[in-house]
């Protein structure tokens, strides 16, 4: 008999879109951002252009009923068309 226990992450403009209890027993949930945007780190604008996502990252949370966790996402490819080129500040502003 299979037992379904919900609890929230917490954390913010995220969304859980599916969870897998693996063979070792971690706990594998896979997210997405709901954020609509972000700032271009070449030009430091809002952008909104999306382009695909690059492939999954594992990252480790923290443990639930002692079981392992991991959080997998997609980093989406954002970018603004017209930051090409010209020298970064450590800011990731363009000059």
């Amino acid at each position: 008999m299979s037992v379904m226990i919900q609890l929230p992450l917490d954390i913010p403009e995220v969304k859980v879109l599916s969870t897998e209890c693996q063979p070792d027993g971690t706990l594998l949930i896979k997210v997405e951002s709901t954020r609509q945007g972000t700032c271009c780190s070449r030009c430091g604008r809002e952008i909104h252009q999306f382009h695909g996502y690059d492939r999954p990252i594992q990252l480790r949370h923290l443990p639930i009923l002692e079981r392992r966790v991991y959080l997998e996402f997609g980093p989406s490819g954002i970018g603004a068309p017209i930051a090409r080129g010209g020298r970064r500040r450590p800011s990731g502003v363009t000059v």
